[in-house]
């Protein structure tokens, strides 16, 4: 059998993450933390490719949730899509967890620029773009 070399990357994260990381290797049944960091990363590569097929107008839905209190990242990321945003909408989620729904219409490179700008974004916890 011929074992395959892999580069060794360090990263830093959260105790909260790490956390969230254990029980995700357990409860899922990954052989460890690396296996579940290459699943996670297959995962966005995946979600890259779906948003780069996107061609053409479109109309979407674009959902956000965030921690309390971060409402001033959504504001200055949306405000630089004001021509692809029909709606928003923000709603509360218990005591400390936020919802956004975003309405989109526009060219699929517009809206796979906006759906970046808060993946990258360190504020955001889930997004799900929608396309109709």
């Amino acid at each position: 059998i011929i074992k395959k070399t892999m580069p060794i990357v360090s990263i830093s994260i959260t105790s909260e993450l790490l956390k969230e990381m254990n029980n995700l290797e357990k409860s899922e049944g990954f052989s460890g933390r690396s296996d579940l960091i290459r699943a996670g990363v297959r995962e966005l590569i995946n979600l890259k490719q779906e948003r780069t097929s996107l061609t053409g107008e479109l109309q979407s839905i674009l959902i956000i949730t965030h921690e309390e209190g971060k409402e001033q990242s959504v504001t200055k990321i949306k405000h630089g899509f004001d021509n692809i945003i029909q709606s928003h909408m923000h709603f509360k989620l218990g005591d400390k967890k936020c919802l956004e729904l975003f309405v989109l219409h526009g060219q699929a490179s517009n809206i796979s620029d906006l759906v970046k700008q808060f993946q990258i974004s360190d504020s955001m916890d889930k997004i799900k773009l929608i396309t109709a």
